[in-house]
C-alpha cells in the first residue's frame, strides 16, 4: 500500500504546472467531484449537487459560478461515474464546462483507494460590448464581436477515503489545451 501510494506521489509530481483561469470554489467539500475525478461513485447513493457562488454582491457582472454534478456507483462498487455542468461568468468572459468522470474503485480491509479521470468540453466566450477600453481604437479587442471558442481537456486524481478520513490529489488540465479567439479575424493575421 505505501509503495503504491509512493508510486501515485511521485508519478503526479512529474506533471508539469501552469496558471490557468479557474472557477473559484469557496465550497470545496460540495465541489470535491469536479475537483477531482476519482471522487466518482465514493458516496453509497446516488450524489446530486447544485451549486451557485456570486461574488462581490452589488457591482455590475460580478463573477457568478453556477454548478451540477451527478455521480453514482456501479458494478457491485467497484466502479462510479458521474457528469457534471460548471458556468463561470466573470465581466466579459463567460466559460461553460460540461465534463464526464470515471473513476476505478480499490477496497482495502480498512480503505478504499479510487483513481479517477475526466474529460470535458468547455466553451469560452468574450461578450464585446461588455468590454471597457481605455484606448478604444486598440485594434486587439473588437468590440462590435462576441466570440466563442471550444478547448477539450482532461483531470485525474486519486482518493484515499474510510469513515474516518479521506485524502485526494487531483491535476486538472492534463492536455494543456488552448483557447484561441478570434479564428476568423484577418486583420489579427500573425506574419
Amino acid at each position: 500500500m505505501k509503495k503504491l501510494a509512493l508510486t501515485l506521489l511521485i508519478t503526479f509530481s512529474f506533471l508539469s504546472i501552469n496558471a490557468q483561469q479557474m472557477p473559484y470554489y469557496t465550497q470545496n467539500k460540495s465541489n470535491a467531484f469536479m475537483i477531482n475525478p476519482a471522487i466518482a461513485g465514493t458516496k453509497r447513493l446516488v450524489d446530486a449537487r447544485m451549486n451557485y457562488r456570486m461574488q462581490w454582491v452589488g457591482y455590475d457582472d460580478a463573477p457568478r459560478t453556477y454548478s451540477l454534478g451527478l455521480h453514482s456507483r456501479f458494478y457491485k462498487g467497484k466502479m462510479g461515474a458521474g457528469m457534471y455542468l460548471m458556468q463561470d461568468n466573470v465581466g466579459p468572459a463567460k466559460q461553460m464546462n460540461l465534463g464526464a468522470a470515471y473513476a476505478f474503485h480499490i477496497r482495502f480491509p480498512d480503505v478504499e483507494l479510487s483513481a479517477g479521470l475526466a474529460g470535458n468540453f468547455t466553451k469560452y466566450s468574450l461578450i464585446g460590448d461588455k468590454m471597457f477600453l481605455h484606448h478604444r481604437q486598440d485594434p486587439s479587442i473588437d468590440q462590435t464581436l462576441t466570440n466563442s471558442t471550444w478547448a477539450t481537456d482532461a483531470s485525474a486524481g486519486i482518493y484515499l477515503y474510510n469513515d474516518r478520513f479521506h485524502i485526494g490529489l487531483s491535476g486538472m488540465h492534463v492536455l494543456q489545451s488552448t483557447a484561441e479567439f478570434y479564428k476568423a479575424d484577418t486583420t489579427k493575421n500573425k506574419s
